[in-house]
């Protein structure tokens, strides 16, 4: 059993880059100027030298393969060091958003395309692909094959990979490792921060005032909710 300052030097030893994957909540939309998201409080807490959070709002969990990507070629040269420890911790976002390309990347949402100053075409694109393509076995495939994708990337390139579901969970095929997930994927941030994410939480302690994302003590309280089980996932 490590004695505390052994156990720190050990996780500083561990990371020396964590990067956060994800949408909005994970990109800590609507926090104040000098307010951190949960990934990056996390990241303090565990001494990490650099948090890169490559979250997207209004992403997808298809999207997060792209921003892993991004992330390991930004570093390529940078992780030839073997004593470079990389860890990535994924967001699951709603199972219902899509990505695709459109001229450029478009995020398909249920309740509209989240791109700045969209179109009417990218409008009708949301909506007949809801019309006609969505379904939930069609959820079902994307977002397994982009966790196993994310998954094997990381393996292949000696990343930590760890997940957490956002509001919903997912029914993920045997082939996905679940070990990973918090709480095997079973337990939600929604569920952390006790509520349930099917309308605005407005007026709730721990959101913004719009009532769409965590506030800076909603992000501390999701952030004092998982550290334990990343420092458990990092130590081996």
């Amino acid at each position: 059993m490590l004695g505390t300052a052994a156990w720190k030097q050990s996780l500083i030893r561990m990371i020396h880059r964590l990067a956060i994957l994800g949408d909005s909540w994970a990109y800590g939309a609507e926090l104040e100027p000098g307010e951190k998201s949960f990934g990056q409080i996390i990241g303090d807490r565990l001494n990490v030298t650099s948090v890169d959070n490559v979250a997207v709002p209004g992403s997808s969990i298809p999207h997060t393969v792209l921003q892993l990507k991004g992330f390991l070629d930004k570093y390529r040269t940078e992780r030839e060091n073997p004593d470079n420890r990389y860890t990535v911790l994924v967001f699951l976002t709603s199972q219902q958003r899509h990505m695709t390309w459109h001229d450029r990347l478009v995020h398909l949402q249920p309740n509209g395309v989240a791109v700045p100053n969209a179109n009417p075409t990218e409008h009708n694109l949301n909506e007949l692909y809801y019309k006609y393509f969505s379904s939930d076995a069609a959820h079902d495939y994307a977002v397994n094959t982009a966790i196993l994708t994310v998954q094997g990337i990381c393996r292949e390139a000696r990343v930590n990979a760890l997940f957490v579901a956002g509001w919903q969970k997912i029914k993920f095929w045997s082939e996905v490792d679940t070990r990973y997930m918090y709480e095997n994927g079973k337990v939600t941030c929604a569920d952390i921060l006790g509520v349930k994410f099917t309308s605005m939480e407005r007026g709730h302690e721990l959101f913004s005032s719009s009532g769409g994302h965590p506030n800076q003590l909603g992000h501390q309280v999701i952030a004092d909710r998982l550290i334990r089980w990343v420092t458990n996932q990092l130590i081996y």
